[in-house]
């Protein structure tokens, strides 16, 4: 059984980096540079380039979350030089990811037995 926690770290996390480094590189941005935006090594901008981290797991990212993504990347370059940016931009799209239950379509590729679980949205 993993925990969403577990699941967010693993899988949600390195998704939104990749969809990141993605948007970086399509603004033609070179590694070294999305590198030091995002607070990665080249070798893993390179991982996710090549599609060796973050492998689709059939995921549809709704269009206002790909438009957040976006803004979150748009921050990210503005304020090139806040050490923080990217951190902050990373914790609002995972926040994002949970409300619009992205999280859970991961959670349901990764471990089937959560197919009809709310668990995260109970009290």
């Amino acid at each position: 059984m993993n925990l969403p926690q577990e699941i967010e770290v693993w899988y949600v996390v390195p998704l939104i980096r990749k969809l990141l480094v993605f948007d970086l590189k399509k603004r033609g941005l070179k590694q070294n540079e999305i590198a030091r935006l995002l607070k990665l090594t080249e070798s893993a901008v390179s991982q996710y380039i090549k599609e060796k981290r973050a492998k689709d797991y059939d995921i549809s990212i709704p269009e206002d979350v790909q438009t957040f993504v976006v803004k979150a990347v748009d921050k990210i370059i503005s304020e090139d030089g806040n050490n923080h940016v990217a951190v902050k931009q990373i914790n609002f799209l995972c926040g994002l990811f949970r409300e619009k239950k992205i999280i859970c379509q991961v959670h349901r590729k990764i471990d089937p037995d959560f197919e009809d679980c709310a668990v995260c949205y109970e009290t």
